[in-house]
């Protein structure tokens, strides 16, 4: 073997982290996470949320979830230059006493971000910040998906409910 070159060293990059308030119905969000918990297409305990999860795409056509992101998505297209992208993963979580959600990014995707539908005090940690979020009914977090984030096991009794999601860049986008 010829090593030709070995490069070590942190690169600055633009990253943002918008967190936002709405008004949502959490109650019809939240029957639709229990539905899809209980169905045969769920994704519980098998991905990084080690806890309930919908299927990836349960929520891609959902209005009530569409609508309540539409507010902070408008708002991050005015404020940064993306490339066109498109709504590819909306899953719910239901995050009981002892689970969390495992330590990870979403790299290949523009946007990600994470609704919260009921109040919890397992807060949502950002390594390269050094930040943490606590989750709020109807905050939504909109992030750069190469942001590694997760949380501690959970010490609340009463569940902790979200929709997960990333925008990914449209194919028209790539060819432009």
């Amino acid at each position: 073997m010829k090593l030709i070159k070995h490069i070590e060293r942190p690169i600055k990059k633009d990253m943002f982290l918008i967190e936002l308030q709405l008004k949502i119905n959490s109650a019809y969000l939240i029957k639709q996470i229990e539905e899809g918990i209980n169905s045969q297409t769920n994704c519980n305990y098998v991905t990084h949320v080690k806890g309930k999860m919908t299927a990836w795409d349960y929520f891609i056509k959902d209005e009530n979830f569409l609508s309540a992101i539409k507010v902070g998505t408008n708002y991050l297209d005015e404020k940064i230059s993306l490339v066109s992208c498109y709504l590819r993963d909306a899953w719910g979580t239901k995050i009981n006493y002892n689970d969390r959600v495992r330590e990870h990014n979403h790299n290949g995707c523009i946007i990600s971000g994470v609704l919260y539908l009921k109040d919890s005090n397992q807060d949502l940690y950002f390594k390269e910040l050094d930040i943490s979020i606590r989750p709020k009914k109807g905050k939504l977090i909109l992030f750069s998906p190469f942001l590694m984030h997760g949380t501690k096991f959970s010490l609340d009794k009463k569940p902790r409910y979200s929709i997960a999601f990333n925008y990914v860049e449209s194919e028209e986008a790539k060819w432009k």
